[in-house]
C-alpha cells in the first residue's frame, strides 16, 4: 500500500477544513437549511402574541419541512422589519403601499365566514353624533385598515373629516381586537368608535354592548382585515407550501387526529383569528 507523502498530507487536510468551514458559509441556496421568521405585530402583550401564534409556527414547520419561529415586533420596529423579513402576519393596510409582497392568505374573524370585516360604527341612542359640532372619535386601532381609513368616506360624507371633523381622535392600542375602543363609547369616554364588525358582534354576544342603550351600523365596505403575506426573496414553493398550509387548516379543524392543525387554531384563537381564507379564487393555481 503506498503511503500518502508529506504533500499529500497537507492536501488531505485543506480538504477536510474547507469542507467544515463551507457548512458556516453562505454558498447554498438561501432559501433551503436555515430558520424561517414569521413577523406578527404586537397586540394585547408580547408574550400573549408569541403564545398565540408559536403553535401556528409548529405547524408550518411541519408542513414547509423548515423550522418557523415568532417574532413579534412593536409599531415603531416594523419598518425596519418590513425592508428585511420575508413572512408576515400582519394588517393587509401595513403592507397595501408596496406590491411587492404577496398575500397568501387571509385571516377570518371570529363568528364571520368571510376574512374581509366591515368596518361598523358605534354610538349612544338618542345622540345624533354627525349633528355634533366636533364629536369624540374613537377608532379601533391605529395600524389596521379599521383605523379610519375604512370608515374615511363614510364620516366625511357625514360632515365629519378624520383631519378637522372631531375634537378628539384616538385609537385602541391592540390590533387584535377592538373591544379597548368599545368600551370607551359604553363608559362615555368618546361619542362613537370605528371598529371591527366581528368585535363588535361579539361585544353584543357577550353583553358589553347594550343594543337597547347604543346604535351601530356599517361605516364602509369590507376589506382589509390581517393576512398572511411574503416578502419575494421566499422561494415560490416555500410560498406554495405556506399557503396550502393555512388554507388546510379548516379542513383539519374536523380532523380529532391533527393534533398540530388544532393548537395552532387554538392559538390563532387567542387574537380574534378563527382560520385562513383564500385571497383569491383557485389559490392552487397561482405561483
Amino acid at each position: 500500500m503506498r503511503r500518502i507523502g508529506e504533500g499529500g498530507t497537507w492536501i488531505l487536510f485543506g480538504l477536510v477544513v474547507a469542507a467544515a468551514l463551507s457548512t458556516f458559509l453562505p454558498w447554498h441556496d438561501p432559501e433551503l437549511p436555515g430558520s424561517l421568521q414569521l413577523t406578527v405585530l404586537e397586540g394585547g402583550g408580547t408574550m400573549k402574541t408569541a403564545r398565540a401564534v408559536r403553535p401556528l409556527c409548529e405547524y408550518l414547520s411541519q408542513q414547509l419541512r423548515r423550522s418557523v419561529v415568532p417574532k413579534v415586533v412593536t409599531a415603531s420596529e416594523l419598518q425596519e422589519e418590513l425592508a428585511k423579513a420575508r413572512l408576515f402576519l400582519l394588517p393587509a393596510s401595513l403592507l397595501a403601499d408596496s406590491s411587492r409582497f404577496t398575500i397568501l392568505a387571509r385571516a377570518k374573524g371570529p363568528g364571520l365566514d368571510a376574512a374581509y370585516d366591515r368596518p361598523y360604527l358605534l354610538f349612544p341612542r338618542g345622540k345624533r353624533w354627525f349633528e355634533m359640532e366636533r364629536p369624540r372619535l374613537i377608532l379601533g386601532d391605529s395600524w389596521s385598515w379599521m383605523g379610519g381609513k375604512g370608515a374615511k368616506e363614510y364620516l366625511a360624507a357625514h360632515g365629519h373629516t378624520l383631519e378637522a371633523g372631531f375634537s378628539v381622535v384616538d385609537a385602541g392600542h391592540n390590533v387584535y381586537d377592538h373591544e379597548e375602543a368599545i368600551c370607551a363609547v359604553v363608559h362615555g369616554a368618546y361619542d362613537l368608535a370605528v371598529v371591527r364588525e366581528s368585535d363588535l358582534r361579539l361585544a353584543i354576544e357577550e353583553g358589553i354592548i347594550d343594543p337597547r342603550r347604543f346604535g351601530f351600523g356599517p361605516a364602509g365596505p369590507a376589506g382589509g382585515g390581517i393576512v398572511l403575506a411574503a416578502a419575494p426573496s421566499l422561494s415560490l414553493s416555500a410560498q406554495r407550501s405556506l399557503r396550502s398550509a393555512a388554507l388546510n387548516l379548516d379542513t383539519f379543524r374536523f380532523d380529532n387526529k391533527h393534533l398540530p392543525a388544532a393548537l395552532a387554531l387554538s392559538g390563532l384563537a387567542l387574537v380574534g383569528i378563527e382560520g385562513f381564507v383564500p385571497d383569491h379564487p383557485f389559490p392552487n393555481l397561482r405561483p
